[in-house]
């Protein structure tokens, strides 16, 4: 049974006639006139009747025609409850809410709620607060910017590196860890690691480097390590492995990019009982020689792979004096797009030396795919250097592969490798999903603090890409798309005291399937 609505009569212009049961109806003068004839007389209309009990007005309709304020079916709060739901519900099942409480204590609520936030609104914090206040009572915790700016200042190192001690167990037994370095741009002078250097988003500003490390498997964001911005980045790995050390990493496995490969780096990995998957760069003296063999002796059909479209062959070798197996590719495809490449380049340099030929003005990178001769003192002749371009032609389609790990055949190496994609995506994620091209902190403190945060929004971040584009109903659907649904699950509180949410839509009742939350947490 509905329970009956009641409120305080209307301290004037009220009357009441009693109806033929003895129920008294209340009515509310409209205005009072005389009529025609000079009597008094008004406009009245009921607005309900009179709960004898308690003194009070029993509502009807036109009550609340007249005095809309007091209906209590009218929305007191409006909030929003499914995303930091679903947010929690994902924490909770991957384990990160477990590793945060022991490491942080009450403080894992604020770092996960900040992280939260984060992952959906981006690196500017200071829009924080609103978004608290739009959230459920209770599920966030409410943070002026100065707050949060503390928060991250004061964030322990210890409990950190506690925090990451428990993560790393979270990597897969047998998975490959994918290694890889950005950079993040700053305009502060204050942050320690903030210098000049190699700056991957092509802007001219100083930066930080943020190493990291990437589970193939899980796909997760496992570690991270900051380091400053004019270090080269294969000169910091051997850092990095000391801090992984710390943190309890033990033979693990690497797949790295090739500007990691350098015969020291290999010697760390090697001493420290870690193994290692890169591609070979092919200005390296190991990659020349095998090249030359295999261009020698062409592949044969039973060296196809059917399932990466390529041919492969492994040759067992040492890099440096470290025992390697490399293994070497043809991939026709490839071949012929950059034989493609090639032949536009060469039209390229023709145009150039037809150009420049009666200047006299000579480059040396002319001569990469001509005979130049120069007659006189003013003209230059030119033609085709075919064995040049027979020769780099020969190369085409080729690449290669090292490995320390002497277990692995052509085709897992390769499978192996082709997924260090998920790394480059996560810094992509990170970068543009996040807003964090930009520090946006000015202390070194503070920096410290929020990056920590951000690589926990990674963590959730990776967690909700996995599961969206994992099911045919979401696959299609941005990230951005899919938290903004969820953020329109509202908890409405009405006047009364009861509480509803309003009810789920077919779109996000597919979002929740895809996230494996169940829709009875909402109703």
């Amino acid at each position: 049974m509905k329970k009956k609505q009641l409120v305080d009569l209307p301290a004037k212009r009220i009357s009441y006639k009693k109806g033929p049961n003895g129920t008294k109806y209340v009515y509310y003068t409209l205005r009072s006139y005389r009529n025609a004839q000079g009597k008094p007389t008004s406009d009245e209309k009921s607005i309900g009747k009179l709960d004898e009990a308690t003194g009070k007005l029993i509502p009807n309709k036109n009550y609340f025609d007249l005095f809309p304020s007091e209906r209590q079916d009218i929305p007191e709060t409006i909030q929003s409850v499914g995303y930091v739901e679903v947010v929690a519900h994902l924490a909770e099942a991957i384990g990160l809410t477990q590793i945060l409480r022991q490491s942080f204590g009450k403080d894992s609520e604020k770092l996960l709620s900040l992280a939260a936030y984060m992952m959906a609104h981006g690196n500017v914090m200071m829009d924080y607060a609103d978004w608290a206040e739009s959230t459920a009572q209770g599920q966030v915790p409410s943070l002026s910017s100065q707050q949060i700016s503390e928060f991250f200042a004061n964030m322990d190192e210890t409990k950190r590196l506690a925090f990451f001690c428990q993560w790393l167990k979270k990597a897969q037994d047998n998975e490959y860890i994918a290694y890889d370095v950005t950079s993040i741009s700053s305009y502060s002078e204050e942050i320690s690691w903030v210098e000049r250097g190699y700056n991957r988003d092509k802007e001219n500003l100083s930066q930080i480097n943020l190493g990291m490390f990437f589970g193939e498997t899980s796909k997760l964001p496992l570690y991270y390590s900051v380091y400053s911005g004019s270090i080269v980045d294969k000169t910091f790995l051997p850092f990095m492995m000391t801090l992984a050390d710390t943190i309890g990493m033990r033979q693990a496995r690497f797949v790295m990019d090739q500007g990691f490969l350098t015969q020291d780096n290999l010697r760390v990995l090697s001493d420290k009982d870690h193994t290692a998957l890169s591609l070979i760069p092919k200005n390296l003296r190991v990659y020349k020689e095998l090249l030359a063999e295999v261009i020698g002796q062409p592949f044969s059909s039973r060296e196809r792979l059917n399932t990466q479209g390529v041919y492969a062959r492994t040759l067992e070798t040492d890099f440096n004096a470290i025992p390697v197996k490399v293994y070497m590719y043809f991939d026709p495809q490839k071949a012929m797009l950059d034989e493609n490449a090639l032949f536009d380049d060469i039209h390229r340099h023709e145009q150039q030396l037809r150009e420049m030929a009666k200047q006299k003005k000579l480059k040396p990178s002319w001569r990469k795919y001509f005979e130049v001769e120069e007659v006189g003192d003013k003209e230059l002749r030119y033609q085709m250097d075919y064995d040049k371009i027979d020769a780099l032609k020969a190369q085409l389609g080729y690449f290669a592969l090292i490995s320390t790990d002497k277990r692995l055949s052509a085709d897992q190496a390769l499978t192996i490798y082709r997924q260090k994609d998920v790394i480059e995506k996560s810094f992509d994620q990170l970068k543009n999903g996040m807003d964090y091209r930009r520090m946006r902190t000015h202390y070194t403190q503070t920096t410290d603090g929020k990056l920590f945060v951000a690589f926990l929004g990674l963590i959730l971040r990776s967690v909700f890409m996995q599961a969206i584009k994992g099911h045919e109903g979401t696959q299609r659907l941005t990230l951005k798309k899919v938290i903004r649904e969820l953020e329109k699950i509202q908890h409405i509180q009405l006047k009364d005291g009861s509480c509803h949410t309003l009810p789920l839509t077919s779109l996000q009742k597919t979002i929740l399937k895809a996230l494996h939350v169940e829709e009875r947490l909402f109703h």
